[in-house]
């Protein structure tokens, strides 16, 4: 029997039985596996749990033996291992290197992913780039150039990390070879050479991808996010070294108007009116006073882009 009459005080309710506004509201964002847990955990005690995380650590144990020992024998079993559990043991193993470049233990992180070559013929995850990485950390550029010493063609992030070595060994006709190369590799490289500061935000955030573009910003962005910790400190002096080097090859290029087919007579003299004889004179001007110029429309302006202007901000 009930006392319709009766007045319960809920707070009076939750006060005597510990339950705290936040901690009721805290259960209503539980899912359904959360609150199985938590009952499991007042039904059964947390001894109910000790006795799963025993047993999930000692089916993992092997594995994590294996990402950290680099014990010749766990080497040779893991040929054994399935497919899937090979894959995922290179990316958690993938990921404690990072973790060690991440915090400065280059040494440990560099075991880490030569191991992983060593295990992973194929590069799954992308070690190789990460070894080339460290050992630029580490101040080690005669191993970094080693590595690409058998290549014909280079990729663009191996151009990106061996021109940060070589730059950083002072080596500076091989800075101008890479870079060059870059131009040619990635069109988008001559947008980044021509950012007024260093995107070091943009490399930031470019660590955290999981899939980039090939041939784009993104790209290069990522490929100079492998060695951001150089570049904390030292984007400035990488930064001053691509401006003046672009400028060095636009003037060893330089281009007369004349040469340029669709620049007619009477666009060469309107232009030359105006002290633009070569195309490198077009960065004096910005793209709104070009088209001001009589005889100079959206057409011939994409025309002179295409043929390596570059204009004023």
């Amino acid at each position: 029997m009930t006392d319709e009459n009766k007045v319960i005080d809920l707070n009076h309710y939750r006060h005597e039985k510990f339950l705290e506004e936040d901690f009721l509201e805290s259960l209503l964002d539980m899912t359904d596996e959360e609150l199985d847990d938590y009952y499991d955990d007042l039904a059964f005690g947390q001894e109910h749990y000790d006795q799963e995380a025993s047993a999930e650590i000692d089916e993992l144990y092997p594995v994590y033996r294996a990402l950290t020992s680099g014990d010749e024998e766990d080497k040779a079993n893991f040929c054994y291992w399935h497919e899937d559990s090979q894959l995922d043991y290179f990316k958690n193993k993938f990921a404690l290197g990072l973790f060690c470049k991440q915090n400065g233990l280059y040494i440990q992180a560099l075991s880490h992913f030569q191991e992983l070559l060593e295990l992973d013929k194929a590069d799954q995850v992308g070690a190789y780039y990460e070894v080339m990485a460290v050992l630029i950390l580490l101040h080690r550029y005669d191993e970094v150039e080693a590595m690409v010493a058998d290549k014909e063609v280079l990729d663009e992030q191996e151009l990106v990390l061996l021109f940060v070595a070589s730059l950083l060994a002072d080596d500076i006709p091989s800075c101008r070879t890479y870079v060059s190369q870059l131009l040619e590799v990635n069109p988008y490289f001559t947008a980044f050479l021509d950012e007024d500061t260093f995107p070091l935000p943009q490399i930031m955030e470019a660590v955290n991808l999981e899939m980039v573009s090939s041939r784009s910003l993104d790209s290069l962005y990522f490929s100079f996010s492998r060695v951001l910790p150089i570049l904390l400190t030292a984007y400035g002096f990488v930064h001053s070294y691509l401006i003046n080097h672009f400028n060095e090859i636009a003037l060893e290029e330089e281009v007369m108007l004349e040469e340029l087919d669709f620049v007619t007579d009477k666009m060469r003299r309107e232009l030359s009116y105006c002290g633009i004889f070569r195309l490198q004179d077009f960065a004096d001007w910005t793209e709104e006073e070009i088209l001001a110029i009589p005889g100079i429309g959206k057409v011939k302006l994409t025309k002179l882009k295409e043929a390596g202007a570059i204009f004023k901000k």
